[in-house]
């Protein structure tokens, strides 16, 4: 049977493209997304022109009583291996952290943090239970960000939620390594999405004076490329690592 993926948030921009890049791959997917539209549909039929197994599922992840029904529908469609924790918000407002309203954190609290940790749990123990990884190659690969070492005093939610599923990333790679199971992290840095689209403006003028090395935005493949090498087996014998994709914006200068 072929190895299913799990990715959360994929039925647009970054999750898409990590969808794609899976499907090319010869990986099933299983897209989790709140809404099942025309984005939706677009990104399944994309992934069917690959020639693999895949489908939609309206879900919150931030609902932990969905975790086992999501689990459910991947096996459906065949060995599941893979989960990509991706959903994420950013900050409601972005200001004086201050003023952070205690809305927003719950709300970076409940998606960025405790829906991956939960749903890593639950993708865990089933693939402890089916023996998956005697088989196949099986990872987590969590999506946080350049914030989880870069400060955005602007949007402290996201930068703190973002830094808590790093440590989650680590703390599953120590678990989880004698089941043979692995755990990766990808920190995207400036990527076009309709995440960064009010700051458009702001991000191609700092661009272009250098922030970023490479001097030009990220694009979702390039996420998506980085998810798809980690999860193909690539670096069996590294767990635990975080995988930088940002044109070199963490780099330090003087």
């Amino acid at each position: 049977m072929p190895g299913i993926a799990i990715v959360t948030g994929g039925r647009r921009g970054i999750g898409r493209a990590i969808a794609q890049c899976l499907a090319r791959r010869g990986q099933g997917v299983l897209v989790v997304d709140l809404e099942n539209d025309a984005s939706a549909e677009d990104t399944v039929s994309l992934l069917k022109e690959s020639g693999v197994p895949a489908a939609f599922m309206a879900a919150d992840v931030g609902d932990e009583a969905r975790h086992e029904a999501i689990l459910n529908a991947a096996g459906e469609l065949g060995t599941l291996t893979t989960l990509v924790n991706n959903a994420g918000v950013s900050s409601t407002v972005r200001g004086d952290m201050l003023d952070l309203p205690v809305e927003s954190l719950d709300r970076a609290l409940r998606i960025n943090l405790r829906a991956p940790f939960l749903l890593s749990q639950a993708f865990s123990k089933r693939l402890i239970r089916t023996r998956a990884a005697d088989t196949h190659f099986c990872s987590i690969v969590n999506i946080t960000s350049v914030n989880v070492e870069i400060l955005g005093v602007n949007r402290p939610d996201y930068c703190i939620t973002k830094t808590g599923l790093s440590m989650a990333t680590r703390l599953f790679a120590a678990r989880l390594a004698e089941e043979k199971i692995h755990a990766y992290e990808v920190r995207p840095g400036i990527t076009t999405t309709e995440m960064t689209q009010p700051s458009r403006e702001k991000y191609d003028r700092v661009i272009e004076e250098g922030l970023v090395p490479m001097r030009r935005w990220g694009e979702p493949e390039d996420v998506g490329e980085a998810v798809a090498s980690l999860a193909s087996g690539a670096f069996r014998f590294s767990t635990g690592d975080a995988v930088w994709v940002d044109g070199g914006l963490h780099l330090y200068r003087l």
